[in-house]
């Protein structure tokens, strides 16, 4: 009856959440200010112009091209690589793939060194090399101490041309995905926005593509190596060094690390995905019942940066919804009509596919209706006549003043220079920026609104809890009044995927009943299980992750059927987890964390399957005889969408259950394994427990001590560790 980790304990272990808490801040003694001034009489200098480094640009004999600034203002040089390439060209069966890759080019460590040896290195000089794959590119990075140039470059060129891609770096980086995705419902916000832009691009897009364990589960070593081969060339990437350097030395170094990477002649990179949505107005709706306020977002697709209207489209988005409390957006949904805290929006656009425009507003679940109708009405009634000239000037005032920091350093203008490289964009885009900002006018601004804005293709998704609406979806005129309500679970099989059926023959659920009764007779009978209360055992453990093994003390508390606490205590760290049927918690050395929605039907899983529970009849499962398998009669056992097999010996000792379930946060093919029974007042109880997730082991434990009906209070048990 000894009970498996919680899939709670385990995430926590493996993923230890980290809480950053602010120092509070004591307050001074309030100081008379003199009068100020009104602030519309206050006068402003005018705008300094912008002064662009010296870029010195080179093409190599290899085809890589150059970009070098020198910077002597501090003893420090950096560099970054964009390669052409992105996660927008991976294939929608293999969704993860470039994340991967960006994380194991680096952490894979190279042909020479391990990515942990080249971590010390590093880091006894102050200096680092990052790699990532983005939506639209890849890049990679240097920062250095002036004198360390030379071995850092060393290493930023191995790992670019050479890269190892280790298996183990491999599977931990795609257990941190897994886990990221396991989370992904826990935050409203972050539920609208992917399911948000799923919605402007259609879920096909590989904009909106979106990784899933099976997705994940397909990348191979063979597929980031296959990646690499087919985007990493010289004459496929551009490189910007800036810093405290002479050009021409810097030149000279970089030719040297990069001799042996040798031109590709025929490069054959596909095209850009377009963008091909629906354009169509809709309105959608994702349940979320643990929440009291509706999370809000109204758009749909937006434009380019080389498009005619880009710049007025920009101080039209000031003015609309962008500009924070002079927007009208802000104006109406939280000053006139208090409806939200804070609502806002962007007009974003992209270099080379069309970006996207999004309003927010999170408002109460009971105002979710009109402030949806009170959005829709602004943006119509903003393309019917000319802004004011108060809101046309505080517009290009407040984009203007926020020009200058796109200019704070020197890293930070090149990498946007090289950017206008990389997308094909003229190098003199960001001078004309503020100048078609300034010659911008109210003409241009409805002209704008009329043609970029279209109340016909309006998106809109609410997340939220519908049956506090002020009235239903459907009766707002929107979208035909038909309602799409979105399914945002989480599965751990690919849909469509066949798996077992509950098995519903007579004969094999009468043969499942009279095994399972063998079973209850074995661990003590019939009455006695009824009069099983409470349960505690004290065991030796050995956890195995990530290719490292911990040993230390588990301990787990039943109340039954449905209150459990289980404590872990490994040297690196002490994990408690409770549950309660309803609810629960876990906690790590990082806080304390509520259970989100798949914990908690992991957690109602355990229950079911906990032993003791079974043999009680807890939850009325079907139980039916599926096999023979040796010595073991093999049944499966079903509710709703829960399923898992047990297999009962000739004895009637259950000594392995199997089930898909969730250990180290992905889900996975797992077996418990029990041996050693030993009587505990009465009762059989295994003394030892081997769990493995797909074939390798991650728990073997040692029962040490065992009591039943002591007692335990279920509120006590329910206490978090102080």
């Amino acid at each position: 009856m000894t009970k498996v980790l919680s899939a709670i304990l385990l995430s926590s272990l493996i993923l230890t959440a980290q809480a950053a808490k602010a120092p509070a801040k004591s307050a001074a003694p309030a100081k008379a200010a003199p009068q100020a001034k009104q602030w519309d009489k206050l006068a402003f200098p005018k705008l300094g112009e912008v002064k662009l480094p010296e870029i010195k640009r080179y093409e190599l004999a290899n085809g890589l091209k150059l970009f070098l600034v020198e910077d002597h203002q501090l003893p420090l040089i950096d560099g970054r690589a964009m390669i052409r390439t992105g996660a927008r060209w991976e294939p929608a069966e293999k969704a993860g793939l470039a994340g991967v890759f960006g994380q194991v080019m680096r952490s894979g460590g190279t042909k020479s060194l391990t990515g942990d040896q080249m971590d010390e290195q590093l880091e006894a000089i102050a200096a680092s090399v990052e790699s990532g794959i983005s939506s639209d590119s890849g890049t990679a990075s240097f920062s250095t101490l002036k004198g360390n140039e030379d071995k850092v470059l060393g290493l930023f060129a191995e790992m670019i041309v050479n890269p190892e891609f280790r298996q183990d770096k491999i599977d931990l980086a795609k257990i941190q995905v897994r886990a990221g995705i396991s989370r992904r419902n826990d935050d409203v916000g972050q539920i609208a926005a992917r399911e948000f832009r799923k919605l402007l691009y259609g879920p096909d897009s590989p904009y909106a593509l979106q990784t899933e364990y099976w997705t994940l589960d397909a990348v191979t070593r063979a597929d980031l190596q296959a990646w690499h081969q087919k985007y990493f060339h010289p004459n496929n990437t551009l490189l910007a060094v800036w810093g405290d350097f002479r050009a021409e030395e810097m030149k000279a170094r970089i030719e040297k690390v990069f001799a042996g990477w040798k031109k590709k002649d025929n490069l054959d990179l596909p095209s850009v995905p377009q963008v091909d949505s629906p354009r169509r107005a809709t309105l959608n709706f994702i349940r979320k019942d643990d929440v009291n306020q509706t999370n809000l977002r109204i758009g749909h697709i937006g434009g380019r940066f080389d498009d005619p209207d880009y710049f007025a489209t920009s101080v039209m988005a000031e003015i609309l919804c962008a500009g924070g409390f002079s927007s009208r957006i802000t104006k109406k949904i939280r000053t006139e009509m208090g409806l939200a805290y804070a609502a806002g929006g962007s007009w974003a656009a992209d270099y080379d596919h069309a970006g996207t425009f999004s309003i927010r507003v999170d408002t109460k679940s009971e105002t979710t209706a009109k402030a949806i109708e009170a959005i829709l009405q602004v943006i119509r009634e903003f393309r019917e006549k000319e802004v004011t000239d108060e809101e046309l000037k505080v517009a290009k005032e407040s984009i203007l003043n926020g020009f200058v920091f796109n200019f704070q350093g020197t890293g930070q203008i090149i990498n946007r220079l090289i950017g206008y490289e990389y997308y094909h964009y003229p190098p003199d885009f960001l001078d004309k920026y503020k100048t078609n900002v300034e010659k911008v006018t109210k003409a241009d601004v409805l002209r704008a609104a009329q043609r970029m804005l279209q109340p016909d293709q309006l998106v809109v998704l609410a997340v939220g809890r519908d049956k506090d609406f002020d009235k239903p979806l459907a009766q707002i005129a929107h979208g035909g009044g038909r309602v799409n309500t979105l399914d945002v679970a989480i599965h751990d099989r690919k849909p469509g995927t066949e798996v077992a059926k509950a098995i519903t023959d007579p004969a094999a659920l009468q043969r499942g009943r009279q095994i399972l009764a063998r079973a209850a007779e074995f661990a003590g009978g019939a009455e006695k299980l009824k009069a099983l209360k409470d349960l505690e055992t004290v065991a030796k453990a050995k956890l195995t992750a990530q290719g490292q093994s911990f040993e230390g003390s588990m301990k787990n508390v039943y109340v039954f059927p449905q209150v459990t606490r289980q404590e872990l205590v490994l040297p690196i760290a002490t994990i408690v987890s409770f549950f309660d049927g309803n609810t629960g918690w876990s906690q790590n050395p990082g806080g304390t964390q509520n259970i989100n929605d798949q914990q908690k039907k992991e957690s109602l899983a355990g229950i079911l399957r906990q032993t003791s529970n079974l043999l009680n009849g807890y939850g009325s499962p079907s139980v039916a005889f599926e096999k023979r398998e040796g010595d073991f009669d093999v049944l499966q056992v079903s509710k709703d969408d829960v399923m898992f097999r047990v297999y009962v010996d000739l004895q009637g000792r259950i000594v392995k259950k199997a089930y898909r379930g969730v250990l180290l946060g992905p889900p996975s093919d797992v077996e418990e394994s029990y041996s050693d029974f030993k009587a505990v007042d009465g009762y059989q109880l295994p003394h030892k427990l081997t769990i493995k997730s797909n074939g390798q082991p991650v728990i073997e434990a040692e029962v040490t001590s065992a009591k039943v009906n002591a007692g335990v209070d279920a509120v006590k048990l329910g206490e978090k560790p102080k």
